[in-house]
């Protein structure tokens, strides 16, 4: 069992599409269950900030405070070990508002979907899988799937209002040399996901996005590599990010199905190469770090006067860390 303030992942990549630790950590109890060497099963209930003023409650303070509403995430997942080789998650939670604690939500083995449909079809509802195939103990594949709003009388129709994401990947260790890793990793969303036709029920908490750290309408290829050798570890890192508008208006069109394009109102592109070398020292915890940062930004903010405009940032960092605990 497990209680406190702090984030959470789930999947098997470098970034994650259903839980993730994009926004600030937030107080949740739930627990982890091994039912046997094959299943666990993994249960937690969270308390998010929506950022919504209730001004139900802040007129008693002479509306001098500004109190929030209340808006909730209840999450379930199980992990199957199919194979020796294969681990396959499913994932499903629901996103709820306006009332402290559902006791609905409280039953971790109960599906959500039929809950939320009867209590009248007001929370917000997503499910997702992924998976892990390890061919040998060197390569693994991963993926990643998430789905929003679903609505299984509608799904071979052209307009269903089910709304996906997408992760793939590859990870490697010791190809040419001892602790040795990389991972490349492509992530795709929806510009539908994440958002919800009741802003109240939006799948974020203190405007971070819950599921994949860029959010919805947006791509991003990403390699990272790691080598360790002596005192020494060197990483490196390589992301390509493009991501569209999510505006209020859009979300009114999606459920209308009248929505834009993919990137029909321009988008903004970030390229990022990092470069780190890390030294243990003769102090046991003690460690130094250098490293090379070069950021790229391509139509910074939507701005459609000026497209193509591009912001361009080198960094030098320089840190000393020590573990206090080990």
């Amino acid at each position: 069992f497990e209680f406190g303030k702090f984030d959470r992942q789930w999947g098997f990549g470098k970034r994650f599409l259903h839980i993730s630790d994009k926004p600030p950590s937030y107080p949740q109890f739930g627990f982890k269950w091994d039912i046997n060497e094959n299943f666990k099963l993994i249960y937690f209930h969270g308390f998010l900030n929506s950022g919504i003023s209730d001004t139900n409650r802040s007129i008693f303070y002479n509306n001098k405070r500004s109190l929030k509403i209340s808006r909730n995430i209840a999450a379930h997942r199980i992990e199957w070990k199919l194979a020796k080789n294969i681990i396959i998650g499913l994932n499903e939670s629901v996103v709820y508002a306006t009332r402290i604690l559902d006791p609905h939500y409280l039953i971790p083995i109960t599906l959500f979907y039929p809950i939320e449909n009867y209590l009248g079809d007001t929370d917000n509802l997503q499910m997702g899988c992924d998976a892990i195939y390890s061919f040998n103990k060197k390569n693994k594949f991963y993926f990643g799937f998430f789905m929003d709003e679903l609505t299984p009388e509608w799904i071979f129709n052209s307009k269903n209002h089910n709304w996906f994401a997408w992760q793939f990947g590859y990870s490697a260790n010791n190809i040419l040399f001892d602790d040795e890793t990389i991972f490349i990793e492509y992530n795709w969303t929806d510009q539908r996901i994440y958002k919800h036709k009741f802003v109240i029920n939006d799948y974020y908490s203190h405007n971070q996005p819950l599921g994949f750290w860029a959010g919805p309408h947006a791509q991003e290829f990403l390699i990272y590599y790691t080598l360790s050798f002596k005192n020494n570890t060197i990483s490196l890192k390589y992301s390509n990010v493009k991501r569209g508008l999510s505006t209020r208006e859009m979300v009114e069109d999606n459920y209308a199905d009248n929505q834009a394009d993919r990137f029909e109102y321009g988008s903004e592109i970030k390229n990022l190469f990092t470069m780190f070398l890390e030294r243990s020292s003769k102090v046991n915890d003690l460690y130094y770090r250098i490293g090379l940062n070069y950021v790229k930004f391509i139509n910074v903010g939507f701005n459609i006067s000026e497209i193509g405009l591009s912001n361009e940032k080198f960094s030098l960092n320089i840190g000393i860390y020590y573990n206090i605990i080990n």
